[in-house]
């Protein structure tokens, strides 16, 4: 598990920045799944993706995959509204959720010394898309919520700026 270190760190910021955003937002924190390493090829099974990348020297893509269900109760959350699709407003609420998560992993990095920055989330995709991340070291873990399950899948690389 050495080579994939710099991912498990990761995963573990993403633990504490969606203990902090989610538990804010839902009043419990999200209980935390195994991480497992991935193929170079995976296809994501969830029915809502949306991505986030990493610039610099942590770089690559944080995938936050989840069912319509799941998707749909977060996005009611965050705009105290009830959708029964994801239409423009539950993708902004969406991806704005996967966005506190990812700039609260900012302080971390910043902490151990890498110099990384965030990219806007991405790739709002509803279906099962096929996810190919060459070169880089790839993870899956979970967050349960009580809405259902938020399903991580985190491939990066460490390299120079």
């Amino acid at each position: 598990m050495e080579k994939y270190a710099h991912v498990i760190r990761y995963i573990e910021w993403l633990y504490e920045a969606s203990d902090l955003v989610l538990g804010k937002l839902l009043g419990e924190t999200p209980t935390r799944g195994e991480v497992l390493p991935l193929e170079d090829l995976f296809f994501t099974l969830q029915d809502v993706n949306l991505n986030i990348g990493l610039i610099g020297q942590l770089g690559g893509h944080v995938n936050f995959g989840m069912g319509m269900e799941t998707a749909l109760a977060l996005a009611g959350a965050m705009r105290l509204l009830a959708f029964s699709e994801i239409n423009e407003d539950a993708a902004c609420a969406l991806g704005e959720l996967v966005n506190q998560i990812a700039e609260n992993t900012c302080a971390p990095m910043l902490e151990a010394g890498i110099d990384s920055s965030l990219m806007p989330p991405f790739g709002l995709v509803c279906g099962s898309p096929e996810i190919s991340w060459p070169h880089v070291q790839k993870m899956t873990a979970s967050l349960g919520t009580p809405y259902g399950i938020i399903h991580l899948t985190v491939g990066l690389r460490l390299g120079k700026n």
